[in-house]
């Protein structure tokens, strides 16, 4: 809804958006998204860094492990891989081997187009970026969104109260657990629906367009 606070000068066109076949994906990406009939999940904070790649990396791998999943992991400017895992850990062999089968790293130089990648998971994860949240809201997919800072705590609230995602608490105190949770309320039929509608309505809005009609209109 439009902000009660917000006069005349301040115009919605809506999100400004670049055509799915505008970037090609890495061929190593594509074979791995379409290798299997089960989406994956796509987990990726952009370029947020949040404690440590081993605490990033191990959330979203363990995240996945514990929905039986598969899943796309972006590197980001934190670089995530699964040489960040702790290794450490009692049940570091365990999860690896399950990393290794089932989720692919998305390294920082490789071509991950959102608008090609989102539609074609099962759901999404990040940080709530203004952009990554309209491409993930588009795609039609139930998104999760773990806030780090600035607007991404308002968009976390969004997706929740219209009911085509879930927000959690903020990256820093998201565990594995509490992430699976969100997951879960993610695969209900219901959310399912409500984000594919939603997608659909803002799929209909061109914003190039009426950005363009504003800006002439303003002239």
């Amino acid at each position: 809804p439009r902000p009660s606070d917000w006069d005349d000068m301040i115009q919605q066109p809506g999100p400004l958006t670049v055509k799915e076949d505008a970037v090609e994906p890495a061929e190593d990406l594509r074979a791995f998204v379409e290798a299997k009939a089960e989406p994956p999940i796509y987990i990726g904070w952009g370029s947020m860094v949040c404690r440590s790649a081993t605490f990033m990396t191990e959330l979203a791998c363990r995240a996945i492990w514990l929905a039986n999943a598969r899943g796309v992991v972006l590197g980001g400017w934190a670089k995530l891989s699964v040489d960040a895992l702790d290794r450490s850990k009692a049940d570091f062999a365990n999860l690896k081997a399950y990393v290794d089968a089932n989720v692919f790293f998305v390294p920082p130089a490789a071509a991950c187009p959102h608008e090609w990648l989102f539609r074609r998971c099962k759901l999404t994860v990040h940080h709530g970026g203004a952009g990554t949240m309209v491409a993930a809201v588009r795609a039609g997919r139930p998104t999760i969104i773990t806030p780090v800072a600035f607007d991404q705590h308002v968009h976390a609230r969004w997706v929740s109260r219209i009911g085509c995602g879930r927000g959690t608490s903020a990256l820093g105190r998201v565990t594995p657990k509490e992430l699976l949770g969100a997951i879960k309320k993610c695969n209900s039929t219901e959310m399912v629906e409500t984000a594919k509608r939603i997608g659909e309505l803002v799929r209909s809005e061109n914003g190039v367009e009426s950005s363009v009609k504003m800006i002439g209109s303003y002239l």
